[in-house]
């Protein structure tokens, strides 16, 4: 069996978006970033630390940011630099995979929504770390085949703060293939938070949600060839 390692983007981060309350998106909505960012990095570092914010989610206690993630929470690579997969002699070779879908969960507003309308919006709390380093990597295992990149195929996440790999698949499978952070070593860069409301119809684009719509996606892409596609031609813009 011949095993083909994918490596992603050197730049990678931990994002977490979750329910807060009102009164804690009406403190801090018009205040500055880094501001925001003390305070949560003081809740998470800090015990028995004091301020004039109200609590995150109402409770006695405050809360740090990365469990406020009841709507996301993943450790994924952005998706702004190249891909590399390691070929057979040992090479590290630079690509571009096919991304067949892109999952936006961006649109978090810093305007409060009129009476009638706020019980469609859920006040949210954003966080993302930018990481450099090693995050992680997928493995494809192959029987008695060569590696085509052209059949490795990721979904991504449009995020109010970057966006980031969402999946990943390779061929005709529709097992996600296992991202392993079990070697990763990076450095946090920079850190980044928000506030605001989110509409509701955000459960419609969770990743379980779209799953079926980014499998068929996907299986389009890597089939594109036994449908009697031009060789060397890219039809994936016109599907």
């Amino acid at each position: 069996m011949n095993k083909v390692k994918i490596i992603p983007p050197y730049y990678s981060g931990e994002f977490t978006m979750g329910t807060v309350t009102q009164e804690f998106i009406e403190y801090w909505i018009n205040k500055e970033e880094h501001d925001l960012l003390e305070y949560l990095h003081e809740v998470n570092w800090s015990e028995g630390f004091e301020s004039a914010s109200p609590t995150e989610t109402g409770t006695k206690d405050r809360i740090p940011f990365y469990e406020i993630d009841d709507i996301e929470h993943f450790n994924m690579p952005y998706t702004d630099s190249h891909f590399m997969y390691v070929n057979n002699v040992g090479e590290e070779v630079d690509f571009k995979p096919y991304a067949c879908n892109v999952r936006y969960i961006d649109k978090v507003s810093d305007l409060k929504p009129d009476t009638d309308e706020v019980s469609n919006f859920t006040p949210v709390l954003v966080y993302a770390t930018s990481e450099k380093g090693d995050c992680g990597h997928w493995t494809v295992e192959l029987d008695n085949e060569e590696f085509d990149k052209n059949k490795f195929v990721i979904s991504t996440v449009q995020t109010a703060l970057g966006r980031f790999v969402d999946g990943a698949w390779y061929g005709n499978s529709d097992e996600e293939l296992y991202f392993d952070t079990g070697s990763a070593s990076t450095m946090t860069k920079a850190t980044a938070a928000q506030v605001g409301w989110l509409h509701k119809s955000w459960s419609l684009r969770t990743k379980d949600a779209l799953l079926e719509k980014v499998l068929k996606a996907k299986n389009n892409h890597v089939n594109l060839d036994k449908q009697g596609s031009i060789q060397g031609f890219d039809l994936s813009k016109y599907t």
